[in-house]
């Protein structure tokens, strides 16, 4: 690897010049550190040093002093200057000074870097350049001077001896340049010497008096410069032209033409100097500036340059292909041609860049392209001549346009799942993998008497769970951290919890495992069964009640025994679309299952009468009367009747559950169903009318939706509250406090005055601040919902670098090239690289695609995209890169290597993967609070703990025998 060139940094602020020598220390540079003037001058004496990196402002002599010292006495060391003062006097001041470009306090590291590389790389090419110009310019003057002088002496003084004309003609035929001596009138070769008759490859001989156009001149088209020289006194001094060799070869030569008088006749003396090198060293540029092109051409964001006439001057592939322009049809064009509706306000920001000489960064703004709008985030930074005036502007931008789709879905997810939300009455808990509470909402703060602020970061086991359950939760935890899977998850659990005060209540758990990041959470639905609980003991002491629940339960109950049924009830009648139970007494279970639930039905059944272990509750489809199949959610359990076992069956109509858990899969399909089957009023307020009312809404106030967007809201609102309404209504929108929920009365559209419980909050509706209302009619029955916030795991904002991994391979496949941003997404460093193969590096990635890419690359000579190749670092973490593979084409298509270009896009897939873990907890919300409202009258919990009746009776044969015979 080459040896890294030589820093020396002159900086009297000591902080500064340390971070600087850190910096540098770092990129692997050679440095050396200056206070002062003074120090640098004598390490500019003592060392080689490639570049002067140099603060303006110092105390003794300043850095523009040093500067121009340095430009007058060492013309190949670069200089680069500090300052804080970003305005164009100073900058001005600088250039004047030689400096090859400025860097601004505060200093970035990546700017620092490119600016080193680029002033280095100028000060050498400049330098290379112009000593090569001076001195070609200096050997051709010299020689033509002295080839003047010997011609003239040859021709003026007399032959006096043949010594004397042998030493002229030496001196001629050693002169490092072709000299031609034409005749004027015939433009026929007199004289030419050694070297001239080399480039063209004869002898002296087969020269002599050939027409010179004829023999030497074949870029002239036919027309013969010594001509052109006498009849249009046209003169010819230091002119790239070519010679024709006797091998038909064209040769680049630099051609001066002088008449001259000999023996009063005028001929043309005709020097020329063989280019081939500097055309050589000229192509080898032309090389570079390819390379140049094929890496920008490969970087996989929008590269553009613009003058300062709002033309764009040059454009990469990816402008191309993002734009739908071709480069033929971008550069040279005025914006305005090309975006006529975008190109003011593109074009202010221009002028500001180019006006302040300041960059201007993160614009944000659309573009219209073939394929719809885009949106671009675009930096724009002024482009300089080498006399520091700013000629134009250099952006380089980004297609955000799926990160911005990204965000509005997850804001709108956001925005709907909180609303749901405020309707939920269970306490909604969830634990990080550590087992801290993460999530706590209101719900949970009424059921265990814990504020958010005391129970979030606290163990929730410790926190709701008595002493007695803790071991085994431990225990249990542990599974659950490494699996995701434990004996409650995904199931619905009764169990006692602990309140704030100590005192135990029976609850009702439903577990769900969710992965964020890699690592296990949990949420939990918990729900206080206190009432149901002294519910079930009451059953225990009436077997009227009993009797009376089983009638009235809202859940089919059936008894089988031999899988026939020997009782229904009128919920399962009424489930299955029958009107007597003659109908369905003595049939088997098997002509009411569905033919794809049967065999699992059985299977339960079978394993439940020889006591092994069941579901207490799962799913299955029965066939109505009609033909057509409901969903049910069976709870089973096992008893005896006549000291013969059956089984005592609930069965409730989920068709209803089931299609809203399938309409919650269609985004805002989904939601619209649990808004319009909502049995709460929902509402949303906006600039003093309703925006959006739901059918319950209409029920309540008994107009009609049409009615209800069509007046102002405060009409339906009782004359004696409505300046309480009001002034809840306007605090909320104000972020004042607010009751939560507070009683009001509203008159109906038939004049009869309901009380009603509002509970609201603040939402964007349209992209304006509205509330969004929950209205409870709580005349006739009593409310039955709290509100939740959503939990959700923190998203970390996607601000991808702007840097990509650049990795050039030969046409071997060898690496020829790994840049530093591959060094530190890869952990790998370039010294371990360079040389080897892309499948010899311990990377842990999909190398078929990549070797596929890589190949597809090669036969098709064009661009390759892979999106989504997963790779692991030699740390053991894992991520996603979205390659460009992009052929490196000589002049004559023929691939001689292939370059990648690669940027990290894990964090990308980690913002996609938390959409979807929030879109989930979206539909959980949203489930939960449809079940909420199914809980509405006391017989309701009959249903859900029917299997509570084995346990309260220790012998059900005498109930069962008594309830039979009441039947």
């Amino acid at each position: 690897m080459e040896d890294r060139p030589k820093i020396l940094v002159v900086e009297d602020d000591d902080q500064v010049r340390s971070f600087l020598g850190a910096v540098l220390d770092k990129k692997g540079y050679q440095y050396r550190l200056a206070s002062n003037a003074k120090e640098a001058t004598e390490h500019l004496k003592n060392d080689f040093i490639d570049l002067v990196l140099c603060d303006i402002m110092m105390p003794d002599e300043s850095g523009l002093h040093l500067c121009k010292k340095i430009r007058a006495e060492r013309p190949e060391i670069a200089v680069l200057m500090v300052t804080a003062l970003d305005d164009p006097k100073t900058i001005n001041d600088a250039i004047k000074a030689g400096a090859d470009g400025y860097v601004t306090k505060p200093i970035e590291q990546e700017s620092l870097m490119s600016q080193i590389t680029t002033a280095i790389y100028r000060r050498r090419h400049d330098l290379v350049t112009s000593r090569y110009k001076e001195e070609l310019e200096r050997e051709v003057a010299k020689k033509t001077k002295a080839l003047k002088k010997a011609i003239k002496k040859l021709v003026v003084e007399k032959m006096e001896h043949r010594e004397k004309v042998k030493m002229l003609y030496s001196l001629f035929n050693t002169v490092h340049a072709g000299i031609v001596l034409v005749d004027a009138e015939t433009h026929r070769v007199v004289e030419i010497n050694d070297y001239g008759c080399n480039i063209i490859g004869l002898p002296r001989q087969k020269i002599l008096g050939k027409i010179c156009h004829e023999i030497m001149c074949p870029a002239e088209g036919g027309k013969c410069p010594v001509k052109d020289m006498k009849q249009k006194n046209v003169r010819i001094v230091n002119d790239e032209r070519t010679i024709l060799t006797a091998q038909g070869d064209q040769i680049p030569v630099l051609k001066s033409i002088e008449p001259i008088s000999l023996g009063g006749k005028l001929h043309y003396l005709s020097s020329f100097v063989d280019l081939r090198e500097r055309k050589e060293f000229e192509k080898e540029i032309a090389k570079k500036q390819h390379e140049i092109e094929t890496i920008l051409d490969s970087v996989p964001a929008m590269i553009f340059y613009k003058d300062k006439n709002n033309r764009i001057v040059l454009a990469n592939k990816t402008f191309s292909d993002i734009t739908g322009f071709s480069k033929k049809d971008i550069e040279g064009k005025d914006c305005r041609e090309l975006w006529p509706d975008q190109a003011d306000d593109y074009w202010r920001d221009d002028k500001e860049v180019i006006s302040t000489g300041r960059p201007k960064r993160n614009i944000i703004e659309k573009l219209e392209t073939s394929r719809g709008t885009r949106w671009i985030k675009t930096d724009k930074v002024p482009y300089r001549n080498a006399d520091g005036t700013i000629i134009g502007v250099i952006g380089f931008a980004l297609d955000i346009t799926e990160l911005k789709e990204a965000e509005v879905a997850l804001k709108e997810s956001e925005e709907r799942f909180r609303a749901i939300s405020e309707s939920a009455q269970d306490a909604i808990v969830m634990i990080n993998e550590k087992g801290m509470v993460s999530f706590w909402n209101r719900a949970a703060e009424t059921v265990f008497g814990y504020s958010k602020q005391e129970a979030m970061g606290r163990d929730l086991h410790e926190l709701i769970a008595p002493k007695r359950y803790l071991e085994k939760y431990k225990k249990t935890f542990r599974i659950f951290r490494e699996t995701g899977k434990g004996i409650a998850v995904n199931k619905i659990l009764e169990l006692d919890a602990k309140r704030k005060d100590g005192t135990e209540f029976p609850v009702e758990l439903s577990l769900s495992a969710i992965q964020i990041k890699g690592k296990w959470h949990a949420v939990g639905i918990i729900r206080d069964i206190t009432e149901r609980k002294l519910m079930v003991k009451a059953l225990k002491e009436s077997e009227e009640q009993f009797r009376i629940a089983i009638e009235n339960s809202n859940d089919g109950i059936t008894l089988l025994r031999e899988d026939k049924h020997f009782y229904v009830n009128k919920k399962f009648l009424e489930i299955l679309g029958y009107s007597s139970p003659d109908e369905l007494v003595g049939k088997s279970m098997a002509d009411i299952l569905h033919p794809d639930d049967r065999d699992r039905v059985y299977k339960f059944n079978k394993a439940r009468h020889e006591g092994r272990s069941v579901p207490n509750r799962y799913e299955a489809r029965l066939l109505r009367k009609d033909g057509s199949y409901v969903h049910v959610e069976i709870s089973a359990t096992l008893t005896s009747f006549k000291n013969k076992p059956i089984i005592l069956a609930n069965m409730r109509d989920i068709t209803e559950r089931k299609r809203a858990e399938e309409a919650l899969k269609r985004s805002e399909e989904k939601y619209s169903l649990v808004v319009e089957n909502a049995k709460e009023g929902i509402m949303v307020a906006q600039d003093g009318k309703f925006k959006f009312v739901n059918p319950a809404a209409c029920h309540i106030t008994g107009y009609t939706e049409e009615e209800l967007l069509s007046m102002p809201w405060v009409k339906f609102v009782h004359p004696e509250d409505r300046k309480m309404v009001i002034r809840h209504h306007n605090n909320r929108l104000s972020g004042r406090k607010v009751p939560k929920s507070y009683l009001m009365r509203i008159i109906d559209k038939h004049g009869q005055v309901r009380w009603v419980e509002n509970d609201g909050v603040v939402i964007q509706w349209e992209g304006k601040p509205a509330t969004l209302n929950f209205l409870s009619d709580v005349t006739e029955r009593k409310l039955a919902e709290d509100e939740f916030r959503k939990a959700h795991a923190e998203l970390e904002h996607l601000i991808a670098s702007l840097s990509s991994i650049l990795i050039e391979l030969s046409p071997e496949g060898q690496i020829k090239r790994w840049n530093r941003v591959a060094e530190k997404v890869l952990n790998i460093s370039e010294a371990e690289v360079l040389g080897k193969r892309l499948e010899e590096l311990p990377i842990s990635w999909d190398w078929e695609k990549v070797a596929e890419g890589i190949t597809r690359c090669n036969e098709v000579k064009e661009p390759i995209r892979l999106q989504d190749v997963p790779f692991t670092r030699r740390d053991g973490t894992r991520g996603f890169l979205g390659i460009g593979l992009t052929p490196k084409l000589d002049e004559e298509r023929q691939v001689k290597g292939v370059i990648l270009m690669a940027s990290d896009i894990t964090e990308r897939r980690s913002l996609e993967t938390q959409l979807l873990q929030a879109q989930k907890l979206e539909s959980v919300g949203q489930l939960a609070a449809g079940i909420a409202h199914e809980i509405n009258t006391p017989t309701q919990f009959v249903g859900d703990n029917i299997q509570f009746l084995q346990e309260a009776f220790k012998d059900l044969n005498q109930l069962l025998y008594v309830f039979i015979s009441i039947i």
